[in-house]
């Protein structure tokens, strides 16, 4: 284990413990104050960068994840807000690896992302209002963005701002949110159409 951060960790982001374990040694000759932070997350960053540059939209939002557990781990509430908005927004987009595009019936996200979205809000400490304007320049930050959304971006607030009032008081039942709000069948009327034959991405119509 790095002291700064559990070996489990390191493996569970699908980083080599070797590799970030001679890159730490490398940094700490230079000054022994460097963490394991300063390894890992230009990794995942860099990681996550050649992921979408091929394209890998499922890949690259686990790396958004794991980025967004590391900050979460630091208590940087709003940063790994930023970065939970994203995930959210790339598992409702229908975007998986190789520019493919999941039928509607077939999107979804996870509960523990759901769970990491609401605590998250509440720790970041943000009125509606102000929300409203995060989520803008957070989606702003993804230019270029996906190539296929189902939502645009005022849909995708709404569904968000959705979750927050229905927020459980037990976190246990965060699983019944996903289940009731997350079917998107009530939104599928103001959802967008993949086009087959599309020139940025594939229609996975099975």
């Amino acid at each position: 284990m790095i002291k700064e951060l559990p070996k489990s960790k390191i493996v569970q982001y699908g980083l080599d413990m070797d590799v970030v374990e001679k890159e730490l040694s490398k940094l700490k000759i230079r000054d022994p104050r460097f963490t394991v932070r300063e390894v890992v997350w230009p990794m995942l960053n860099d990681r996550r960068e050649a992921y979408k540059l091929k394209k890998q939209w499922g890949l690259c939002r686990n790396d958004w994840y794991s980025m967004c557990d590391l900050l979460i781990r630091e208590k940087r509430w709003q940063q790994a807000l930023e970065f939970i908005i994203i995930v959210l927004y790339v598992d409702l987009s229908g975007m998986i690896n190789n520019n493919g595009v999941l039928r509607y019936d077939s999107v979804n996200t996870a509960p523990r992302v759901v769970s990491y979205f609401l605590d998250m809000y509440e720790k970041a400490n943000m009125n509606l209002e102000k929300f409203l304007e995060f989520v803008q320049q957070t989606l702003n930050s993804l230019d270029p963005g996906l190539p296929f959304c189902y939502f645009n971006d005022e849909t995708f607030y709404e569904i968000l701002c959705e979750i927050l009032k229905e927020k459980p008081e037990n976190k246990a039942d965060v699983l019944s949110v996903v289940r009731g709000l997350l079917n998107l069948e009530k939104y599928k009327s103001k959802s967008k159409k993949p086009e087959e034959g599309h020139p940025n991405y594939f229609y996975i119509k099975l």
